[in-house]
């Protein structure tokens, strides 16, 4: 589509993403809150988030022409005279979310006080990360499927080791052959709006993840701070868990 890392999907791709998106589904606890979210964020609720100290050379800002009619209609004319149009462009209030689940850390905290039992979601969202490349696992823009445990330490570890056992079955029934290792740990967290009123806070994280490698596909956990992520992705199939 004239830029690397930025695909049409064919009938083929679309209906075996909708394959697999039925496939997940079936995998989710019927408990589950569900959420679906767009491909664009508040870029507050980012900055809170700490991801720019993490990864800022992969996020995308949404940028648009402010001001006067005369003063956008100068940059247009600026364009049509060969001239670049880009540079009156200025930062909006949105950026475009680098993972599906960035915007439901925001909506927990805001409930207070978690209840019994935690929470769970099943999180959705087409994201981008600006890391334009020729490799098919390396797309800028891609979907993304998240399941997310928000809870007590106890049940979080519950959650992940329930999910370590049962990665290398899904793997087994899709017919991929796969390894399972352990994941990279994540970077040092930031200070965030939900990891001041959340379960952890307070304490170290334990960066302990897993990752089942089929393939070009890549299913992880990673829990820390009284979150528990799992991550998986149309990204050419490939997944990570709260980081590239």
């Amino acid at each position: 589509m004239g830029v690397d890392g930025v695909y049409a999907r064919t009938a083929l791709y679309v209906d075996l993403v909708e394959r697999l998106e039925q496939y997940i589904t079936r995998q989710r606890d019927p408990a589950a809150e569900i959420m679906r979210f767009p491909p664009v964020m508040s870029r507050t609720q980012l900055e809170k988030s700490g991801y720019l100290k993490s990864f800022p050379n992969l996020l995308g800002c949404v940028c648009a022409l402010h001001g006067s009619e005369a003063s956008i209609r100068a940059a247009v004319e600026r364009y049509d005279n060969g001239g670049d149009w880009t540079t009156s462009l200025t930062s909006s209030d949105l950026v475009l979310s680098p993972a599906a689940c960035y915007p439901v850390y925001p909506i927990a905290a805001a409930r207070g006080k978690l209840p019994a039992g935690g929470l769970l979601f099943d999180i959705e969202a087409d994201v981008f990360r600006h890391e334009p490349s020729l490799s098919l696992d390396r797309l800028q823009s891609f979907r993304m499927r998240e399941f997310v445990r928000i809870g007590a330490p106890d049940e979080i570890v519950e959650f992940r080791e329930k999910w370590m056992a049962k990665a290398p079955l899904l793997a087994a029934e899709l017919g991929l052959p796969h390894t399972m290792d352990v994941a990279p740990p994540p970077p040092p967290p930031q200070r965030s709006v939900l990891r001041q009123s959340g379960p952890g806070h307070g304490r170290e994280p334990a960066p302990t993840g897993f990752e089942i490698r089929a393939l070009d596909s890549l299913l992880s956990g990673r829990f820390a701070h009284g979150v528990h992520e799992l991550q998986l992705s149309s990204r050419a199939f490939r997944a990570g868990v709260g980081h590239p």
